[in-house]
């Protein structure tokens, strides 16, 4: 909501958050939503608020403002220009995420157009990148759904993830008929409960290990503790934390584990070398064969040198020659040219370039991960009386040093967001118990507020009795 008036004989606007600076807006994750034109989800939603922003921009454009107080930032003393700006900066934006987008795979032309002409405009040109070379799985791979088995001239098989009930069930089968004679083990390549949420079962089943790389496997062994779309309430005890790099022989096969945050932070991926066979990399959902799997800003994309895609490019690049890609999603293994992954390369730089300008931070990672800080656990229950410590954790490098600081209007562990640079700094919760004041209570809870279909809410969950 925005209001326009007259004071003192100049044209005026009170904004909100709508717009900051000389054009800019305070964060893109808030933007995440369904476009049900184009039959595009929440969760795929990127930037699915952005045509309602440039929608208002236009109304306000409309007005001849003569200056606008925005609720964050400096005064805007030329607003036709800060709204020209920002309305070509989300533009730019969103022009260079559909050209690298792996939903035109998944979804196809028609409706990534319909996504395109909201923000970009009817009739607008809209870039697509061509699909690359996909072809027929090899044999020595099983495919089903989301799951792939590797088999052994042996007839041992790995299994590589299980999202449901009939991807175990498929798994049990082709070991029943003795296409293969047992499962050794399962490699889980993310954390998304459409690869992880039988595979605590299936280790079960098979008595076998799961193994994941040491940076998401703490997620993997109590998903409760952390805030992600899609995380599976089955926690998987005692996994295998691999280090980034680490090797390890399976049978015949040569095996690599790697650490590939690409579709979301918690992600891995497995090479695997066969021999007189083209290596093969299991990426989960990390690309697809039109590009990149970055559309729900929750997962965590973020754009430091060494973190999500640039990372994820980095370790393409270096993969043996001919090296074919897995994503469980698409039924071929494929590969990008040098070319083509020139081109993704260039275009997330130019991402990069143009978040930078359109949000206001020193690091634009700010404003593209919701969970730059965060408690862990992220969710505890506590009985009356007791006392829990969590941690709030922050990933993002912040200029200026560290800075919590107490003030009478804020909770005590209230931080700066400019300034802090906190990594593990602990707190300790209690439950008032029965008959106490609620005035004293030391518990803090925030609103819920639903996004993107998730639940959000704050720590603690208390049990123990009706609060």
């Amino acid at each position: 909501m925005s209001y326009v008036g007259t004071v003192e004989g100049r044209r005026v606007g009170f904004t909100g958050d709508l717009i900051m600076g000389d054009g800019k807006i305070f964060d893109l994750y808030s933007f995440q939503d369904a476009i049900p034109e184009a039959k595009v989800g929440g969760y795929h939603g990127y930037g699915g608020r952005l045509a309602d922003l440039i929608s208002s921009l236009q109304k306000l454009r409309a007005t001849n403002l003569d200056v606008i107080y925005p609720a964050r930032g400096p005064v805007i003393r030329k607003p036709n220009a800060a709204i020209d700006q920002l309305i070509a900066r989300v533009r730019a934006l969103y022009r260079n995420y559909l050209s690298t987008n792996a939903l035109h795979w998944y979804f196809k032309e028609e409706r990534m157009r319909i996504c395109g002409e909201r923000v970009l405009g009817k009739g607008a040109k809209i870039e697509l990148m061509p699909y690359c070379l996909h072809v027929k799985t090899p044999e020595w791979i099983i495919e089903f759904s989301t799951s792939r088995i590797i088999v052994a001239d042996n007839g041992h098989g790995f299994l590589l993830d299980c999202g449901g009930q009939r991807q175990l069930d498929f798994a049990k089968d082709v070991v029943a008929r003795g296409v293969v004679k047992k499962i050794d083990g399962i490699f889980l390549t993310h954390t998304h409960d459409d690869h992880s949420q039988m595979v605590k079962a299936a280790a079960e089943f098979f008595k076998c290990p799961v193994y994941a790389t040491a940076e998401y496997a703490d997620v993997v062994e109590n998903p409760g503790h952390y805030l992600m779309p899609g995380l599976t309430e089955h926690a998987v005890p005692r996994v295998k934390a691999m280090e980034d790099g680490a090797k390890m022989r399976w049978h015949e096969y040569e095996f690599t584990f790697r650490f590939f945050p690409g579709q979301m932070f918690y992600h891995g991926a497995l090479l695997v070398k066969r021999p007189k066979a083209k290596p093969v990399f299991f990426i989960g959902d990390s690309f697809a064969p039109s590009g990149i799997d970055d559309y729900c800003l929750l997962n965590r994309n973020l754009v430091h040198p060494d973190a999500g895609y640039k990372r994820c490019f980095k370790i393409i690049r270096a993969l043996p020659k001919d090296t074919w890609l897995i994503n469980q999603h698409v039924p071929h293994v494929f590969r990008f040219s040098d070319k083509e992954l020139t081109f993704l390369e260039t275009r997330y730089a130019e991402r990069t370039r143009i978040l930078r300008e359109l949000l206001p931070w020193d690091d634009p990672n700010y404003g593209i991960d919701e969970r730059w800080a965060t408690f862990y656990p992220y969710g505890t229950t506590l009985r009356p009386g007791e006392m829990r410590e969590v941690e709030v954790r922050t990933r993002q490098p912040l200029a200026g040093g560290a800075k919590i600081y107490r003030d009478p209007a804020r909770p005590s562990w209230f931080a700066d967001f400019g300034r802090c640079k906190i990594h593990h700094t602990r707190l300790a919760w209690r439950r008032r118990g029965e008959g106490e004041n609620p005035r004293a209570k030391k518990t803090r809870r925030v609103r819920h507020h639903r996004r993107c279909g998730f639940q959000r809410h704050a720590l603690p969950r208390l049990g123990g009795g009706g609060d």
